[in-house]
């Protein structure tokens, strides 16, 4: 059975997956291979909410690893 730590860690890591997704893609761009200023900001407000969203979801983690720790 999966813990609600495990669950948080897996939740980090793949949000964490996603942002160097994020940054790969701005990397094609930045190479000219898709020279699309409307993709640019759409990746950029992804970026965005996904970097929100790993904030939370590192903070859930330490509140599951400090829960773990306790009797």
């Amino acid at each position: 059975m999966t813990t609600y730590l495990e669950m948080c860690s897996n939740r980090v890591a793949a949000l964490k997956a996603a942002l160097v997704d994020i940054e790969e893609a701005d990397a094609w761009i930045d190479a000219g291979y898709c020279p699309q200023p409307l993709l640019r900001t759409l990746l950029n407000t992804h970026r965005s909410k996904q970097e929100q969203a790993l904030k939370e979801a590192l903070e859930f983690e330490e509140f599951a690893r400090s829960q773990e720790n306790e009797p």
